[in-house]
């Protein structure tokens, strides 16, 4: 009985009396296999801002992708959170394999993840017969914040006769400082994973008010300038200066 069905489905089909999915221009029936593509950035574990390039792999023939994404409040990596999935946009170049995430806003113009860790990233491919599959990327961290204005800590002694200084403080761990005097740019250094920094620094004979403002670790930034910090130069102590000795051969001899 079971070879008879197969037999008349078989005939059917042949006939087209039933579909087997849509047709091409030239009347073949298309695929039903399910196009493929795959995310290649960001990566688990990333930290992105800003305008972030997707970046993907197109291995079955998709004619567009659609890109959204899930604030994942567990962090279990599921979209089981009960939030809604946000669009991000469709890409229908698939010549480049890229398209460009605005994480401060959504397709429709509302905010985005702002900073949001983690997040999960779907990709969801069509063909031209509408066959769809979903791919994601989960542990994705959002950061579009600056960070907050270093600390300084005092500086010691005060006054000092050493043109080369110490400026010691905390910022945001892994953060890069930048220190002015008199609001002029005069060094950089970075925080460590505990947020502390220690940065040397050439001053001038005279009061030297020093500031400090930070980027973090992805870029956000500059902070708000930190509270200033004064030192005064005084009797600066040069650098020791290398000394020649010069042989007079008629004075000393060969």
């Amino acid at each position: 009985m079971l070879k008879k069905i197969v037999v008349i489905l078989s005939i059917l089909i042949i006939l087209n009396l039933i579909p087997v999915g849509l047709t091409t221009s030239q009347g073949l029936p298309e695929p039903l296999v399910a196009p493929e593509v795959y995310i290649t950035s960001p990566k688990p574990g990333d930290v992105i801002r800003g305008n972030f390039t997707i970046e993907y792999t197109n291995y079955t023939g998709a004619s567009d992708v659609q890109f959204s994404y899930y604030i994942d409040t567990n962090s279990d990596g599921k979209p089981n959170d009960g939030n809604t999935w946000q669009n991000i946009g469709v890409d229908m170049d698939l010549t480049d394999n890229y398209y460009f995430w605005n994480t401060t806003s959504t397709a429709q113009g509302g905010a985005g993840p702002g900073d949001a860790n983690p997040v999960i990233l779907n990709a969801t491919s069509f063909d031209v017969a509408f066959n769809s599959k979903s791919v994601y990327v989960s542990n994705i961290g959002v950061d579009n914040t600056p960070p907050i204005a270093p600390i300084l800590n005092s500086i010691q002694p005060n006054p000092t006769n050493q043109t080369m200084i110490v400026i010691s403080g905390t910022s945001e761990p892994f953060s890069k400082l930048e220190l002015f005097i008199g609001g002029v740019y005069a060094e950089q250094g970075t925080a460590d994973n505990a947020g502390m920094f220690n940065i040397d620094l050439s001053i001038s004979e005279g009061s030297n008010t020093v500031t400090a403002q930070a980027y973090d670790a992805v870029g956000n930034g500059p902070s708000p300038l930190s509270a200033s910090r004064t030192v005064t130069l005084t009797d600066a102590i040069s650098p020791p200066q290398e000394s020649f000795f010069i042989h007079d051969r008629n004075k000393f001899g060969p």
